[in-house]
């Protein structure tokens, strides 16, 4: 009996999930040309943000009206609406066409570190076949804004986390924060609540968690953070 059953289920699982490899594994060559920008999608973008709550929102909205000096990882509205709020700003991209669509927005400070082929919303094609590629650029996405912050001696007061590699973002900004003393930025990570993945986070922060979103607060911590991001720069989640 039992094994009718199991049998049943998996056959049950497998017809769901068949229609899904289909589209994905039909929509690498889309996205393949869109990488090489044969495809330019036009994309749904505009200055309304939406957190999942109301109070997500407003926190992030009231945090970004507060700001001198803003960085974010992932652009897209956000970024559309820091310009329009005439802030000082940083935005790394990972996603080539989707930066290329968005790049004429804006003057400076708007930046691409391409993770080559990916889907919407940067989840990289073949991430396990690609992994030691990824790497590298992961670490460069990561951390080369920081860098040019510091050449522009800059000081972040806020920081949205909202694009790939989120753990390892943090990470970087984390031993930015060390090197510059300050422990006074804000930052947000979207899409925390109910993703273990990102409970390493808790050994370096203090974390609020508001609606689906995450504050993070500096904290002092004796954790080993480059044995960390050598694992991190792995996970494009």
């Amino acid at each position: 009996m039992f094994l009718k059953n199991y049998r049943f289920y998996s056959y049950f699982i497998s017809i769901i999930l068949i229609p899904f490899y289909i589209f994905r594994n039909f929509s690498i060559p889309y996205h393949y040309l869109r990488f090489k920008s044969y495809i330019r999608p036009n994309y749904n973008v505009s200055t309304h943000i939406n957190f999942g709550s109301k109070k997500a929102t407003n926190f992030y909205f009231y945090k970004l009206l507060k700001s001198k000096c803003y960085l974010e990882y992932g652009s897209g509205n956000s970024t559309l609406l820091a310009k329009k709020l005439d802030k000082d700003f940083y935005a790394v991209e990972s996603d080539a066409n989707f930066f290329n669509f968005l790049k004429s927005n804006f003057k400076k400070n708007y930046i691409l570190v391409s993770l080559g082929v990916v889907f919407f919303f940067s989840t990289p094609v073949f991430s396990s076949i690609r992994r030691f590629y990824l790497n590298r650029r992961a670490i460069k996405y990561a951390s080369y804004i920081l860098k040019k912050i510091i050449r522009d001696q800059k000081q972040p007061d806020f920081v949205l986390i909202d694009g790939r590699y989120r753990v390892l973002c943090c990470l970087f900004v984390y031993k930015f924060l060390l090197k510059s003393k300050n422990d006074k930025i804000s930052i947000i990570v979207d899409d925390f609540r109910n993703r273990n993945y990102y409970q390493i986070l808790h050994q370096l922060f203090d974390i609020e968690v508001i609606g689906r979103i995450a504050h993070l607060r500096f904290k002092k911590t004796d954790t080993d953070i480059n044995k960390l991001i050598e694992k991190y720069q792995y996970d494009p989640r």
